[in-house]
């Protein structure tokens, strides 16, 4: 696996795609993979759907867990999304807001119109990197960089797709396939972790695989 940061209290790695972030029965997940090479306490302070890569973070520690997870229910964590969606917005630079319904037995999130049990408010902000069009589909597609002001599940899947804006690959929410590549076209490119104990603040990034070629000379 790759390691980005490693020291007595936590890791930062980065997750393929294909796998689950936490530990599995069959002993497949990369918390498993993790352990084998780092064992004792370990716990994802943050999680990546299956079918979606990145940066992630995991506590060594049951007081680093405790520190790093107040930081992502508070919203603090800065982390840095990039993908790509099957279209592209009409603003360059946009916030969504929208009242998320996730539904457990069907494993989905749902935009509603009202509050009611169950529903949270869902905040994200974007900028489009990059426009193009497919030249084996012919459809518009673009890049763009998000961040996250709530942390609700599917949400940057399930926020674009309720605009008509599906991630390439999440046929979940309506995406197209990709011929190219497997999963889902969403990345966590970075997150800027806080100082703790002895350990300075630090950014750490993984470069998204998937846009390769695509994003040479876009400035981050």
């Amino acid at each position: 696996m790759e390691c980005l940061v490693c020291n007595a209290d936590y890791l930062v790695t980065v997750k393929p795609p294909e796998l689950c972030c936490e530990e599995t029965p069959d002993g497949r997940g990369l918390c498993n993979r993790l352990r084998a090479e780092y064992p004792g306490f370990l716990a994802p302070v943050w999680r990546l759907d299956r079918g979606v890569g990145g940066v992630i973070l995991y506590a060594r520690t049951p007081d680093a867990a405790a520190f790093f997870s107040a930081f992502v229910r508070d919203h603090a964590l800065e982390k840095e999304y990039v993908a790509v969606l099957c279209g592209v917005p009409g603003d360059e630079v946009g916030e969504m807001r929208d009242l998320l319904y996730f539904d457990r037995a069907k494993n989905k999130s749902y935009v509603v119109n009202r509050p009611r049990r169950g529903v949270k408010e869902a905040v994200l902000s974007y900028r489009v990197l990059r426009q193009w069009t497919d030249g084996e589909a012919g459809q518009p597609r673009c890049a763009v960089a998000v961040r996250l002001g709530t942390g609700r599940t599917h949400q940057i899947r399930v926020q674009f797709s309720s605009r008509g804006l599906p991630l390439l690959g999440d046929r979940r929410y309506g995406g197209a396939a990709d011929p190219s590549r497997p999963g889902i076209a969403l990345w966590c490119r970075s997150v800027s972790l806080p100082a703790y104990r002895a350990h300075p603040a630090v950014r750490v990034e993984s470069e998204c695989p998937f846009l390769k070629g695509v994003m040479d000379d876009v400035d981050r």
